[in-house]
């Protein structure tokens, strides 16, 4: 197996850009740029962002979210809080936009193999229809798409009374998206480009995102730039059910192991046995 050397790593969340002005919307707009998942895009300098992570339901993990009330560190909803209609958190006129991941357990969906190389966010969203509230006045869109074997979800929430230029600004937002070419050294991606070079006799669809689901198991390390991505098999016969360590350090009966590059390649580092 070959050998990685240490390395130390600085993830920055956050950059701003200078201002500039768009024309047709008349007003300035900053660049968000997360390094850690690896994408950005444009927001109106008015608007409070707020990032961290937030449980708001069953596998619904909120890390980012847009308002143009001006509110600092505002989360719509969180995990075991009353829900409130946002129509009576945000003021009359205001815009609610947030980024989730939806995960849960269970095996890889079987689309996560056909994440597209480029993905025109602004056309999902035109395609999607809006859905008033449950306090009837507010409004709510939302797209779903999967992208480096993970599923994303891009909401938001509009306070009547709206205007054209609300919904205009959105769809800038969602214009101005650009995701990395390559997410260097992000697991999932990795795995997810590691489980196209599984065997098809094994059900790689079995395969969890991490950890164990049935007999499948899955485990990723990042390390520098690239990625070492394990599949394993655990034998059924007289063992017992769980993870490796549980059963107090064996080996399942049969392991895939690939190193995956800065550059995308996958690169098989140990046979099955």
């Amino acid at each position: 197996m070959p050998r990685f050397q240490h390395c130390f790593m600085t993830i920055v969340l956050l950059t701003c850009s200078a201002f500039f002005v768009e024309p047709a919307l008349g007003q300035e707009w900053l660049t968000y740029e997360d390094k850690e998942r690896h994408f950005s895009f444009e927001y109106p300098s008015t608007w409070k962002i707020t990032t961290g992570w937030k449980i708001v339901a069953h596998y619904t993990d909120v890390f980012l979210t847009l308002n143009s009330a001006g509110k600092e560190n505002f989360w719509a909803a969180e995990w075991g809080r009353k829900w409130e209609p946002i129509s009576s958190l945000l003021p009359p006129g205001s815009v609610y936009f947030q980024m989730a991941f939806q995960s849960g357990p269970g095996p890889l969906p079987r689309q996560i193999t056909q994440d597209p190389a480029e993905l025109n966010l602004l056309e999902l969203w035109e395609k999607g229809k809006e859905h008033n509230g449950k306090e009837g006045n507010s409004t709510s869109k939302s797209i779903t798409f999967i992208k480096w074997g993970m599923m994303w979800t891009i909401s938001a929430s509009f306070v009547e009374p709206t205007t054209d230029k609300h919904r205009e600004t959105m769809e800038h937002i969602l214009r101005s998206f650009k995701f990395d070419a390559v997410p260097v050294g992000h697991t999932r991606w990795a795995m997810n480009e590691a489980h196209t070079h599984l065997p098809p006799e094994i059900e790689p669809e079995e395969f969890p995102y991490q950890g164990q689901h049935g007999y499948h198991w899955t485990r990723t390390e990042a390390i520098c730039d690239e990625v070492l991505v394990t599949f394993g098999i655990v034998d059924p016969k007289g063992q017992k059910r769980g993870t490796i360590s549980e059963r107090g350090g064996g080996y399942p009966d049969r392991i895939w192991q690939f190193r995956v590059t800065a550059k995308g390649e996958v690169i098989q580092t140990l046979e099955p046995r």
